[in-house]
């Protein structure tokens, strides 16, 4: 009996096999705070759009749940909310769905899903299973249809969304889940892993196995062109690694990251430096940076620097207790970035740079900020980029956890993450 495709299997497959593979066959969810947090926050993010959103129709023409496919292919009911749908294939239990009509009055009217997110920023798959919602509707009624809505964000704003094309990439999806579902899960890890509720699980047993998808930069093409070599384990692949000399032609350009190499350092438990990455600071004032913050909203609420200048050491937080208080927190960082003459900045990553660069854009009329930041990005120094490439820790990827826990620094929170301050920092507002 070929198995029923919902909108939860199709959004698990969109992020990962396993996931899809596990909640088909109905595999208790394990306690995983960052997983709980994100679906209060979209439930309560939902209730609050669709009760703004059910205001602006009559009470007699809308309706709280599926109502009976007589009534929905009448079009009865002008916005209908928490409505599943779909047939014995595949169903979906849509947000709403709001009846909408063409120029031409004497045309028929249409529904259109809605899919309601609290991300600022819409993703491929977001828009992809708005067209699994369609595709499931479609099933119900004549056919599916040709756009929907996205409501998302802070404030809510609604995207219109052509689901054309979409519509047959949801249903090339549709057929691999239904091959795949039949397979046993594999468990190999990706960059969804600390969002999911089976993390832990699918880490041990990846672990257990060695398997390559432990090495975090290794890319999914990557590792199925080992697989085919018969190289399955991080093991198998330290002993592929050999020492080359670099073409006089390619000394002077970066590196590859060498993927062998990362498995022998894991191997034998000792740091691998290719070339001594050079950084002249000279006698300059340095500052390291470190921000906190929202990607999905494109807010920050907390920025830390270090200034280091001769013998002395300073610390400055700042902090927004909301987004309002944003600007008032940038000034006063830019202040302290100010007066500090010469100064370069140091980061880990490029989410601090990224930052510096939005809060210019954003806040440009702040004056002397432009010129000050375009000489603080244009003299930065990322540590990430100065690793990849060059120095090889036994760690699984080049995160600063990963790294800093190697070189024995640990912290209040076992297991602590930027996701994790993200979900404190939601608790606390």
């Amino acid at each position: 009996m070929p198995t029923l495709i919902t909108d939860s299997i199709f959004a698990a497959y969109l992020q990962c096999e396993t996931k899809a593979h596990l909640i088909a066959i109905q595999t208790a969810e394990p306690q995983h705070d960052i997983s709980q947090w994100r679906k209060r926050l979209t439930a309560d993010y939902k209730a609050q759009c669709l009760g703004r959103l059910a205001a602006f129709h009559d009470a007699d023409v809308r309706y709280h749940g599926t109502p009976p496919l007589s009534t929905l292919k009448s079009q009865r009911y002008h916005f209908i909310i928490n409505c599943t749908i779909g047939n014995d294939a595949i169903e979906s239990h849509a947000d709403a769905l709001q009846r909408m009509t063409l120029a031409d009055k004497s045309a028929p009217g249409f529904y259109v899903p809605i899919r309601v997110l609290p991300h600022d920023t819409i993703t491929p798959n977001d828009k992809l299973l708005l067209a699994f919602d369609a595709l499931a509707l479609g099933t119900m009624l004549d056919s599916p249809p040709a756009r929907g809505l996205i409501v998302h964000g802070s404030p809510q704003r609604t995207l219109t969304v052509d689901l054309s094309t979409l519509i047959e990439t949801a249903r090339h999806h549709i057929g691999e889940i239904s091959t795949h579902l039949t397979q046993a899960p594999a468990h190999h890890l990706n960059r969804h892993c600390p969002d999911c509720a089976f993390q832990r699980s699918c880490h041990d047993i990846a672990t257990s196995k060695d398997d390559l998808s432990l090495l975090l930069n290794m890319h999914k093409r990557e590792r199925e062109k080992q697989n085919r070599k018969g190289i399955f384990t991080v093991t198998q692949l330290s002993y592929t690694f050999r020492p080359r000399r670099r073409p006089s032609k390619q000394k002077f350009s970066s590196p590859l990251y060498n993927h062998p190499l990362k498995a022998l350092a894991i191997r034998d438990n000792k740091i691998y430096v290719t070339a001594c990455p050079t950084v002249d600071l000279g006698q300059t004032p340095i500052i390291y940076l470190d921000v906190e913050g929202d990607p999905g909203k494109q807010s920050y609420y907390l920025v830390g620097l270090r200034v280091c200048s001769g013998a002395s050491t300073t610390q400055h937080s700042f902090w927004a207790d909301s987004p309002s208080d944003e600007r008032e927190m940038w000034t006063a960082c830019l202040r302290s970035l100010a007066a500090v003459a010469g100064a370069r900045v140091v980061c880990y990553g490029t989410f601090d740079r990224t930052f510096l660069l939005r809060m210019k854009t954003r806040y440009s009329e702040i004056a002397g900020s432009s010129a000050l930041v375009d000489q603080l990005v244009k003299t930065l120094t990322n540590v990430v980029s100065l690793i990849y490439a060059h120095i090889y820790f036994p760690t699984y990827s080049n995160t600063l956890k990963d790294i800093a826990n190697f070189l024995g620094f640990t912290w209040t929170h076992e297991g602590a993450s930027g996701l994790h301050a993200m979900m404190w920092r939601s608790q606390w507002e």
